[in-house]
């Protein structure tokens, strides 16, 4: 008789992300993990106390590759590179990102807890200085709702379909979105526009 194959908590928990990561948190039993592993149910059994704890364990691994992807440096703005970075994800892993935005779960809290992680990272930035708190959450809270409405066109495959469906369109499209949104915060009975100044700091020019 061969010898009885034995699973790690690891081995089940990438099992379990495998899975979510091609068919969605829907499709995360206890049966299809089992199956991924060429096993029966035992091993999730073994490690997790119940499904919904092993899919808390994957969701968390989500939210974290999804915090890498937003602090990788694509370019010298960091608010730029968030977006850069969760449209990346987006397109990398659609299935994914529509399981952690765009479909029901359980897991709010996580996605809250890293909006507001990100929020006080990105409210250190130069280009919010002399802006009140109020205001600075404003202005990621908006750019956030446009990323994530780019991302679900993306994360559903449509992309294809508009004028910025190219890596270079799309940044220029988050460059101007965010600079306009900032420069609108810092004038806002102006028509304002931000720029780089090449010495590493921002210029607001306003029209009236």
């Amino acid at each position: 008789m061969p010898p009885k194959t034995t699973f790690t908590k690891d081995d089940v928990q990438r099992a379990a992300f495998s899975l979510v990561e091609k068919k969605g948190l829907k499709e995360l039993t206890a049966r299809n993990v089992g199956a991924k592993l060429g096993s029966s149910t035992a091993p999730v059994y073994s490690h997790f106390s119940s499904i919904d704890e092993l899919e808390k364990q994957v969701f968390h691994q989500a939210i974290e590759l999804v915090a890498q992807y937003s602090k990788k440096e694509y370019t010298n703005i960091n608010f730029l590179n968030a977006g850069i970075g969760i449209t990346l994800f987006a397109q990398e892993y659609p299935v994914l990102y529509r399981s952690i935005y765009m479909e029901q779960n359980n897991h709010a809290e996580d996605l809250v807890n890293f909006d507001k992680k990100l929020m006080k990272e990105l409210a250190q930035e130069p280009y919010f200085e002399n802006l009140s708190i109020a205001e600075i959450e404003s202005v990621i809270i908006k750019v956030g709702v446009f990323i994530h409405g780019l991302c679900g066109v993306i994360a559903l495959g449509h992309l294809k379909y508009f004028p910025f469906n190219t890596q270079d369109k799309l940044v220029k499209l988050l460059y101007d979105v965010g600079s306009t949104i900032i420069a609108d915060a810092h004038n806002p009975h102006q028509r304002a526009t931000m720029k780089a100044d090449g010495k590493g700091g921002y210029l607001f020019e306003c029209e009236d």
